[in-house]
């Protein structure tokens, strides 16, 4: 009974022994601690920095030669798309074109992307933003282009103030660095014309110059004589006339009052127009679209061209035509005077 008792109080002793030694297994902590949250740290030589945004943001910091010396990944997102990337060290056209293309590789870039890039601070003279913007825009199409996919490419310079020049027609807002401020103001077409950079309107279609009962008149100075001129082009009769005046600077003594009257004052001189050519007929006056013809007895051809309802401007004039005595300077504005 004595060696039963023993034995079984050997046996309990062995088994506690055998529990607290698993036990004890069990709550040992583990020796590998994470260090996947190790707090990022800024080199200290960088000159430049540049945050890139798609959804993934990666923060980056150049030197002067625009090699990247370290990477920041913002979000968590950044830290998938860099994780299995080796950045440092590498010029900062490829580092971008290997972020762009690890973020498509994960999934980031979808439909209506958009890749933001952001100079958020310069520390050295030899850093150029614009450059350094440029260089990522460029390096992203050629990245999306290869990949065949579509994004929308921004950048923004938060060290330089913006100075945008007046938008135009035809051109946005746009500051010396190359960003673009709103849009276009379109052309604005009244009678024909843009009211504000006075381009003609395409689609614009004038009543003929053979229906427009009345003459169109204009001034030109040939020879040193004042022409002061007026075309009819509609009707049973087409002809040219013109008052002709010779510059007063050439008389001899002084002028009567009563001869200033005559006098017309262009382009800065005075002339006295006391004489004429009279109606003249011309032989033809043709139309092709907003170009018009005038033809004269001895076949030279005056060309003009409609600028609105009521004006021509002169396009391509001979050395003579009808009995204007000299060429008419090209770019002569006739206006129209309704009978």
């Amino acid at each position: 009974m004595k060696k039963i008792l023993a034995f079984l109080l050997a046996l309990s002793v062995i088994l506690a022994f055998v529990g607290c030694g698993d036990k004890q297994t069990i709550s040992t902590p583990s020796d590998n601690a994470s260090t996947s949250d190790v707090e990022f740290k800024k080199p200290d030589n960088y000159a430049s920095v540049v945050l890139v945004t798609i959804n993934p943001e990666v923060r980056l910091y150049l030197d002067e030669n625009d090699k990247v010396l370290a990477v920041e990944p913002v979000n968590a997102d950044a830290k998938t798309i860099t994780k299995e990337l080796e950045l440092e060290g590498k010029e900062f056209k490829n580092v971008v074109k290997e972020i762009v293309t690890s973020a498509n590789q994960n999934g980031f870039i979808k439909k209506d992307a958009e890749v933001n890039f952001k100079v958020e601070e310069v520390k050295s003279d030899k850093v150029n933003s614009t450059e350094l913007l440029n260089t990522a825009k460029e390096t992203t199409n050629t990245v999306v282009t290869e990949l065949k996919i579509e994004v929308e490419i921004k950048s923004e310079d938060k060290t330089h103030t913006h100075t945008f020049s007046n938008a135009t027609c035809n051109e946005a807002a746009k500051c010396e660095c190359g960003e673009i401020s709103g849009k276009a103001l379109g052309h604005n077409y009244v009678d024909g014309k843009c009211s504000r950079c006075k381009a003609e309107d395409p689609n614009v279609k004038y009543t003929s110059v053979k229906t427009k009962n009345g003459s169109w008149f204009f001034m030109f100075v040939a020879n040193d004589r004042l022409h002061d001129a007026r075309l009819v082009l509609s009707g049973a009769e087409i002809y040219a006339s013109a008052g002709l005046g010779d510059n007063i600077k050439n008389f001899d003594g002084v002028m009567l009052p009563e001869e200033l009257e005559d006098c017309i004052k262009f382009n800065g001189e005075t002339y006295r127009v006391a004489m004429g050519t009279g109606p003249v007929p011309l032989k033809s006056v043709t139309e092709d679209g907003k170009t018009v013809t005038a033809t004269d007895e001895q076949g030279n051809s005056l060309v003009l061209t409609r600028t609105s309802e009521t004006t021509l401007k002169v396009t391509s004039s001979p050395d003579v035509f009808s009995e204007y005595d000299g060429k008419i300077p090209v770019g002569t504005v006739l206006t129209f005077n309704a009978n």
